[in-house]
């Protein structure tokens, strides 16, 4: 029996000083038998000098160029030339446990899921210095192995949105034709929320396999609040795809209902603390049409499974984009914080006084 080939596919723009350690990290593998395709995207820096480099002793290595796009473009790219029988989506700010890929492919093996996903640790500088754990909703769903049709109710609450610790079946996504969404941010969105919705079976394990860099400094606030409508965008596309298909009914819709204002609700409390022009587009966009269109004007329980969000979202609905800067001005949460309850409670409560206060004026 022919050992299966996986493709890894990696995204590249400017990222010379992390892809050495993400390229090493994956040749690595105790699995052996993998193609890394990684997509340069125009990067004007020395990126594509230094796979070069690391190709000439590695020759499961390959690369290809495109003009500058977007991560999801790219990884496009690289589905088109991927041979494999599993298709894993890297990034090149990572790192990787030496068992990722034996681990994924042995859980994909014995389960037959079309998507099985790992864990992962967050770190700034080095793997070894573990800043927080990075759970993929571990509390929505234990590890195991599930048949997607007892999870309609919480499927988009199992894990995240991001594609970087999922492992698929080739067939399966050649299957449904799917492609990522060419946006700046937020790119993967659409091709997990349409994989979740098809899939039959997941599998989740527990090991934190992969380390995700948590990026640092203006350049990332800048790419966030400069495109402050991916998130409403890659929901619009899979609404609409869902719809079509005739699969977005509850308790399915539910599900996605709910992740769709607390990624709202989070991001709105996320763009308050660091741009007033971002927040105000958002809040405006959503409010003003979204939310009327997806249904979600009078979202309540059991859109929202969060007790958090949901109130959350009531009080930023009621004080408007005006309360919600107020409120969010004394907050400086960054990206490298590990959750702070005592912050979204102190967060919350400063909402709750602008709701008080505009129902007295």
């Amino acid at each position: 029996m022919d050992t299966p080939l996986i493709s890894l596919i990696m995204p590249a723009y400017n990222c010379e000083a992390t892809i050495g350690l993400a390229i090493e990290t994956l040749a690595a593998q105790d699995y052996p038998v993998f193609e890394l395709i990684v997509v340069d995207d125009g990067s004007s820096d020395s990126t594509p000098d230094i796979v070069e480099q690391l190709m000439v002793r590695d020759s499961r290595i390959q690369l290809l160029r495109q003009e500058h796009a977007s991560a999801g473009a790219a990884r496009n790219t690289g589905m088109a030339h991927a041979r494999g029988d599993y298709l894993l989506f890297v990034d090149a700010d990572d790192a990787f446990e030496p068992t990722l890929l034996s681990t994924l492919y042995a859980a994909s093996l014995v389960t037959g899921a079309e998507i099985s996903m790992c864990n992962a640790d967050c770190f700034l500088t080095t793997p070894a210095q573990v800043v927080r754990p990075w759970n993929a909703g571990a509390g929505e769903l234990a590890p195991g192995v599930y048949d997607t049709k007892h999870l309609r109710m919480r499927l988009f609450q199992c894990t995240t949105m991001v594609v970087w610790n999922k492992f698929f079946k080739a067939d399966f996504i050649r299957g449904l034709n799917l492609q990522f969404q060419d946006q700046p941010r937020y790119n993967d969105a659409y091709f997990t929320i349409m994989t979740l919705a098809h899939a039959r079976t997941i599998c989740k394990i527990e090991d934190a396999l992969v380390h995700y860099r948590i990026a640092q400094g203006a350049s990332l606030v800048d790419r966030e609040i400069d495109e402050p409508f991916c998130d409403v965008q890659a929901f619009d596309a899979a609404r609409t795809a869902l719809e079509a298909e005739g699969m977005l009914k509850s308790p399915l819709r539910k599900s996605f209902d709910t992740l769709v204002v607390n990624t709202i609700t989070w991001r709105l409390a996320h763009y308050a603390r660091r741009s007033e022009t971002a927040t105000k587009a958002l809040f405006n966009a959503y409010f003003g049409d979204y939310e009327k269109k997806w249904g979600l004007d009078n979202a309540r329980w059991p859109h929202l499974r969060s007790a958090r969000y949901a109130l959350e979202y009531d009080l930023i609905k009621r004080v408007g984009v005006g309360g919600l800067l107020r409120a969010a001005a004394a907050d400086k949460r960054d990206r490298t914080s590990k959750r702070s309850v005592t912050a979204e409670a102190a967060f919350i409560t400063r909402l709750a006084r602008e709701a008080l206060l505009r129902k007295l004026l």
